[in-house]
């Protein structure tokens, strides 16, 4: 590929969490990359799964840490650029507000805690969740890509709010809350969470608050001669919780020093068309139209007084 100017790789902010603070650069890989091959055909267990990924929160995290560390070792002339998103979650503006079409991440833990079905996490309330819309993430791709680079270049740029927009798990929470009272959006009384460092209590709490409760739902579902679901829900949505965990009971800050560098050189109308600037979000905006997003576009059912209108 003679003529190819630029290579553009998204990764995630979560390739590198072996610290509090991570930097716009590229981390070492925690393994020789020579052995990477090696390791693939072994096909490895759970048990040596483990192993390899050494103190990595997951196979995920650890397959990203070693792709930004191969691109950087065999790039050749190629210059590169890496994208590293947080968590993404539904777009601001682009290409419709709210627009969402998953439920990854943490959409599934808004949506089954605000209908009443999830009320325990593990972690803290006040641990940042770095959250970022898709439309940022996609308008710093674009906009990186236009800029030259010299050939043995790597720029990396973070996608994260901690730094400079932080969002605790208490104030997404408690946001979210107030859109599902404003739709009405709970089909269990009283929706509300609990968080626990304990692992004894993660397991009391949801056997009390979860199982037992939903047990009963799906019994009175059962006898007025609908289908139980309450608890299939719960099934599904507590491996979606186990999965997130790491990302619930820790925090960590990302540097967007290359990302504020970047938007600062575009020009007004420029960053009017290509927002991508963490320090443009205000939650109490962005929230009410990621949740009536979910609603839409998710559950295929209209808003009450949307933030999407």
């Amino acid at each position: 590929m003679k003529k190819l100017e630029v290579l553009v790789h998204v990764s995630t902010a979560y390739s590198n969490t072996h610290s509090i603070f991570i930097e716009e650069k590229v981390y070492p890989s925690t393994i020789p990359l020579s052995e990477v091959d090696h390791l693939i055909k072994e096909q490895p267990d759970e048990e040596r799964t483990k192993m390899i990924i050494g103190d990595e929160p997951n196979a995920y995290t650890f397959s990203k840490k070693l792709g930004e560390a191969l691109l950087a070792e065999k790039h050749g002339h190629v210059p590169v650029i890496i994208i590293r998103p947080s968590i993404v979650t539904a777009s601001l503006s682009e290409p419709i507000p709210g627009w969402i079409d998953n439920w990854n991440g943490a959409t599934g833990l808004i949506g089954t805690i605000s209908k009443g079905i999830l009320r325990v996490l593990p972690g803290n309330g006040r641990n940042v969740l770095d959250l970022i819309p898709v439309d940022y993430v996609g308008n710093l791709t674009i906009v990186a890509a236009t800029k030259k680079i010299l050939p043995p270049s790597v720029n990396v740029y973070a996608c994260a709010t901690s730094t400079e927009k932080p969002l605790t798990l208490k104030d997404l929470l408690n946001l979210t809350t107030i859109s599902s009272k404003r739709n009405k959006f709970n089909e269990l009384p009283f929706p509300d969470v609990y968080f626990t460092n304990y692992k004894f209590l993660l397991v009391f709490l949801s056997a009390v608050l979860q199982t037992s409760p939903l047990t009963l739902a799906d019994a009175l579902l059962r006898i007025s001669g609908k289908d139980p679901k309450y608890r299939k829900i719960l099934r599904r949505i507590e491996q979606v919780r186990d999965v997130l965990e790491v990302f619930t009971t820790n925090s960590w800050k990302f540097s967007t020093m290359n990302n504020y560098c970047l938007f600062s050189s575009l020009s007004p109308s420029d960053q009017k068309t290509f927002p991508f600037s963490p320090s443009l979000i205000n939650w109490s905006e962005y929230i009410p139209i990621y949740f009536d997003g979910m609603v839409k576009y998710l559950f295929k059912k209209n808003p009450v007084s949307s933030a999407l209108s």
